[in-house]
């Protein structure tokens, strides 16, 4: 998992949840049964960020979640199930009780003295009314952020093996699928999809110091864009090696080719092929590390090539991630990339900050530029109660190629959290949304204040 995805995990617990402040730790081994339920009650005087504000709409959302977990020696397999039990009071609208959002998991690890495998599948049906694109940090798209209403049911699975992993050579191969069906959407961008993805890897361990990898990785992605069929594949066959040079001194570096093209209704419409690849230094230090990057990368789209440095610092109050570069696309200008991440810790509680911006190729082979800001304050008033502040901002936008709309979110959020007992915890608060989008007049803002209690206990049959 990256610094990145950390990071911004502990900061949408700081900001959306109530951190429970007393601990209750899972049994190990063997079977155990968790049980989640969220009562959440809102007002929100424009839900749909329109202009105008079509009125204030109520909710109430029962968020159940259960998870049963089987954990042997070497092995773990989990199922997980989560639910919204929701009344609604829309503007000029009935009342309305649903159940919305049903999502099922499995998952299955197994660890062997040579190999491991995993495999993870999750079947989802969300209503579009109400996501949240400042939940999804991960993975911002041109998609991301939008008012659409309707449904969106998607399907996902990956399934890892590794074998020779304390052997000279190694071998890893990951394959992921996943598809996307819109149902009784108001946006016409939304278009079902299908991604079929697969990654080999050789790992060669040359010495304790000089370490390779030889790869092989595509990509399929295939979707119905205004009636016609669109379809892009990709294929990189690359070599990486790794060189200790010194005790705090490594050098790494990567050659790849690629060919990546563009299919519309079957016919090849746009593509390239040509040599990408990698090359950087890292130097460590008592408190962390440094490192320094060039990088050229092909797409759909063209030739990106990208230099950064980055900063790494374990402290013992605070943690910081930091990086800064200059990145040259397939359009010819130069904007800056880089982000800085940074978790203190305080004698009254704890301050967390992230901030990103990047610049990619999207599954639809949009090149996009996204910015990502998440800042939190979580000020300790007990052991059993806190207030917590929270800022975040979500952008997306076009690089040049007039593929995408621009468009940025943002949310204000004040609450205040108590733990009621061991195991039920109490939140209330206000927050303040906007919405700017190229295509509007204006901008579009919402006010919202929220109560909610939840519970989570782990038990065993």
């Amino acid at each position: 998992m990256s610094s990145r995805k950390n990071i911004a995990s502990m900061l949408a617990a700081l900001v959306a949840t109530s951190a429970p402040v007393f601990a209750q730790d899972a049994p190990e081994g063997g079977v155990t049964l968790t049980f989640g339920v969220t009562s959440r009650i809102s007002a929100n005087d424009n839900f749909s960020l329109d202009v105008p504000s079509p009125g204030t709409l109520y909710l109430w959302d029962n968020i159940l979640d259960f998870r049963a977990e089987n954990v042997s020696q070497n092995q773990r397999i989990a199922l997980t199930f989560e639910g919204i039990m929701r009344a609604s009071k829309a503007p000029n609208e009935s009342n309305d009780i649903s159940f919305d959002d049903p999502d099922y998991g499995f998952e299955y690890e197994r660890n062997g003295a040579f190999a491991n495998l995993e495999i993870t599948a999750d079947v989802s049906n969300d209503d579009l009314r109400f996501s949240d694109p400042l939940l999804n940090n991960d993975n911002l798209g041109e998609d991301s952020i939008n008012t659409s209403s309707g449904n969106l049911e998607m399907k996902q699975a990956v399934i890892v093996y590794e074998t020779g992993i304390d052997k000279p050579i190694g071998f890893r191969a990951e394959l992921q699928h996943q598809k996307n069906m819109y149902t009784d959407v108001t946006d016409p961008d939304l278009n079902d999809s299908e991604t079929n993805n697969a990654f080999f890897t050789a790992n060669l361990r040359f010495s304790p110091v000089l370490q390779g990898r030889v790869t092989f990785d595509a990509w399929d992605y295939k979707s119905t864009e205004d009636g016609d069929p669109y379809q892009r594949t990709q294929e990189d066959v690359g070599f990486e090696l790794d060189y200790k040079v010194s005790p705090i001194w490594t050098i790494n570096s990567r050659i790849e080719y690629t060919d990546v093209e563009e299919l519309d209704t079957g016919v090849r419409v746009d593509g390239e092929r040509g040599l990408a690849g990698r090359l950087g230094a890292t130097r460590e230090f008592a408190d962390g590390s440094f490192g320094i990057e060039a990088e050229t990368a092909l797409s759909v789209n063209g030739r990106r090539n990208t230099f950064k440095l980055t900063r790494e610092i374990n402290a013992k109050l605070y943690d910081l991630n930091a990086s800064f570069g200059l990145t040259k696309g397939p359009m010819g200008g130069t904007e800056w990339v880089g982000g800085l991440s940074v978790v203190r810790d305080l004698k009254s509680g704890l301050f967390s900050a992230l901030v990103n911006r990047s610049f990619s190729t999207s599954d639809a082979g949009s090149d996009i530029q996204t910015t990502w800001v998440d800042v939190a304050y979580r000020h300790l008033i007990s052991n059993e109660s806190s207030v917590v502040f929270g800022y975040q901002y979500a952008q997306v936008a076009d690089t040049g190629f007039d593929d995408v709309d621009e468009k940025s979110t943002s949310e204000i959020r004040l609450a205040y959290n108590r733990a009621l007992t061991r195991d039920w915890d109490m939140q209330i608060g206000v927050a303040h949304r906007t919405l700017d989008e190229a295509t509007a007049s204006e901008k579009a803002k919402s006010n919202e204040v929220f109560f909610q209690i939840s519970r989570e206990f782990t038990m065993r049959p």
